[in-house]
Parts: C-alpha cells; sequence; structure tokens
C-alpha cells in the first residue's frame, strides 16, 4: 500500500510527508492494530523514531517512499522467488547499482558474488567510490548516510545469509550512534571497522597537522 493512500484508509486527514509530520493518530491507530494482530496485548510502546516507524509500516506493508529510498551495492547477487535476479546478475561483478525499495522488498536473498560471506558497509559515497577505485572486486554497501529502511533490509537479507558485516563511519556522535544502532540490530554479525581508539587518535593527529587558516 501507498503511503500517501494511507491516511484515507485509515479515516485521517493528514497527508503524510517527512517523519515529523506523521500524524499520532494515524500511528496510534497502526499500533493498537499491531496491539491485536501482533501481540495480543491492550497497549504497544509507540514508536519514538524513525526507525521503530518504519519497522512498524512495515509489518503492515505500507512504505513512505519505495523509489527515492534507496542504497547502493556492488559485487552483490540477489535471488527472487523465482531464482537469481537477472539485473542483479548482470550487474555482479565491478559494476555499482543503487537499489530502491521496491525492488529490495521483491527479494529473497542476497549474497556476494563471490560467494564469500564477508561484506563492508560505509556512509559517504565519496569513500565509497575511492574504495572501488582500489578494490573493485569488494562486496561493498553505502547508506548514505543516516540508514534508511532499504539499507537496514539489504543488512537483515545479508544477515540471513550469516554474512559478517563491518561498518565504518564518522567519529562524531551521530555516526557512533549509527554504529550503536547497527550493533543493536545484528550483535552477532556486525562488526566496528576502523572504528576503534587507535583509529580516532590518528584520526585526531591527521587533523591537528592540517595548515589552519
Amino acid at each position: 500500500m501507498r503511503e500517501f493512500l494511507f491516511p484515507e484508509e485509515m479515516n485521517s486527514q493528514v497527508l503524510w510527508g517527512d517523519y515529523d509530520t506523521i500524524s499520532e493518530l494515524s500511528i496510534s491507530e497502526l499500533v493498537h492494530l499491531l496491539a491485536v494482530d501482533y501481540y495480543n496485548s491492550e497497549s504497544v510502546a509507540v514508536p519514538a523514531d524513525s526507525q521503530g516507524i518504519n519497522d512498524l509500516l512495515l509489518h503492515y506493508k505500507i512504505f513512505r517512499d519505495d523509489i527515492t529510498n534507496y542504497v547502493t551495492c556492488a559485487n552483490l547477487l540477489a535471488e527472487t522467488k523465482d531464482g537469481v535476479h537477472p539485473m542483479w546478475e548482470a550487474a555482479s561483478v565491478h559494476s555499482v547499482m543503487n537499489i530502491p525499495l521496491r525492488e529490495l522488498i521483491a527479494l529473497t536473498t542476497v549474497y556476494p558474488a563471490s560467494r564469500k560471506k564477508t561484506v563492508w558497509i560505509v556512509e559517504n559515497s565519496g569513500v565509497y567510490s575511492s574504495i572501488l577505485d582500489k578494490l573493485p572486486h569488494v562486496p561493498l554497501i553505502c547508506t548514505h548516510g543516516q540508514f534508511k529502511l532499504v539499507g537496514l533490509l539489504l543488512i537483515d537479507l545479508l544477515v540471513k545469509e550469516d554474512c559478517t558485516l563491518y561498518y565504518a563511519g564518522d567519529f562524531d556522535p551521530e555516526g557512533l550512534s549509527m554504529a550503536e544502532k547497527l550493533l543493536q540490530r545484528h550483535p552477532n554479525n556486525i562488526h566496528p571497522w576502523k572504528m576503534d581508539v587507535a583509529h580516532y587518535q590518528k584520526a585526531e593527529a591527521d587533523i591537528e597537522k592540517q595548515p589552519k587558516d
């Protein structure tokens, strides 16, 4: 179901846009359905962040935006219920793909084209491109900043195949928070990459060496 149809279906008059414009009434109605249908409970905590809201909407196959909600990947293969996806197969070697949510939700399996179980994740597109310049075969994902639903679902599919994922992000509070969210989501499969104390101290030293205005 498309999100712009949902308010009418739920007898709500709000037009959904960014997360902060979502009607509390609509969320409450969804929470009530979730409680009755899934948990058989009278009360469920209302999601307080975008990830929680997305997970809730996903239960009902309601998507906020299935086109511009995309993730970038390289050197991965994917399958649907009918077998290997032809687009992913054609692009599985040295090609970069932007995968929208609309395409990802049809997949049943994602794994490295090399059949090895290691995948790397970065959030910065410039870093992503630089890595591929030097290592064109590496299974690599770019989330383009904060994790969107499509990125989390891609990671979920890789974890389902028991892949080990290494994540590298910024050393600022936002970047560390993103790493923490991934670790909480998949504690046995996600590992920080170049995000230890030694790499932080090196990055800090490199910044101090830069010429000041």
